[in-house]
């Protein structure tokens, strides 16, 4: 369980990207509909692999998720790709910018 928390920061850039590509009005509405199938194959009853299998009933929807994903931010849009992704890291605020100056100080030693 504790495992996932180590790769938690691998997949929380690709979940953010994903959610902004899906709400941008400019990715088309064929490929938002990657995700929303996605999600109804991992909520539906059937599998591929039934889940009653130990370890790997859960690897094919894990699977799945992944691929359906790393599609969807691949086929939407190079600059809406972009642009989303690179938004996601601007957090600078000008207001809390604080401008001066430095100069290095010789130690006595």
């Amino acid at each position: 369980m504790f495992r996932i928390l180590y790769i938690l920061p691998l997949i929380m850039p690709a979940l953010k990207a994903a959610w902004r590509l899906f709400r941008h009005p400019r990715v088309p509405l064929r490929l938002k509909a990657i995700p929303v199938l996605t999600a109804i194959y991992v909520a539906h009853p059937f599998d591929f692999v039934p889940d009653f299998v130990p370890g790997f009933g859960q690897i094919d929807d894990l699977l799945i998720v992944t691929i359906s994903l790393a599609l969807f931010i691949a086929l939407a849009s190079l600059s809406v790709t972009k642009s989303q992704i690179g938004d996601m890291y601007k957090k600078t605020d000008s207001s809390k910018v604080v401008e001066g100056r430095f100069h290095y100080v010789e130690s006595d030693d």
